[in-house]
């Protein structure tokens, strides 16, 4: 189970999604259920999921049905670019980017928030 709060930038075009806990195939369907909710409400390109307080309990099987039938299932569209940010000792979440780029998705994993944020092509917010 998961927890997760979301922060919206329309100004920017992107959100933030900070997520924490142990994540399941079924819990970050659920995240990205709401994620799409708040891009379309927003009309957003880019997601930043800061997961570096989460530990994705996928298998290879599951990374792979989550990237080729849940996202589609949700219509994530392959335009959006989504960083990653992980914590540096986790490497629980390669397969699953690997999955989603094979899938067509610009997903990509950072350890280092400035680079996310300029993968992304935005200025990061003040703090």
């Amino acid at each position: 189970m998961v927890d997760y709060q979301i922060q919206v930038n329309k100004d920017k075009g992107y959100l933030i999604c900070v997520i924490e806990g142990l994540a399941s195939r079924q819990d970050m369907t659920e995240v990205l259920g709401a994620l799409q909710a708040e891009t379309r409400a927003a009309n957003l390109g880019s997601w930043l999921l800061d997961v570096r307080k989460a530990k994705n309990l996928s298998d290879p099987f599951d990374a792979y049905r989550f990237a080729n039938h849940d996202m589609p299932k949700l219509d994530i569209s392959h335009r959006f670019k989504i960083a990653v940010l992980t914590d540096p000792m986790d490497t629980s979440n390669e397969f699953s980017q690997l999955a989603a780029v094979n899938a067509g998705y610009q997903v990509e994993l950072f350890k280092d928030e400035e680079l996310a944020f300029q993968w992304l092509g935005i200025a990061k917010d003040p703090q």
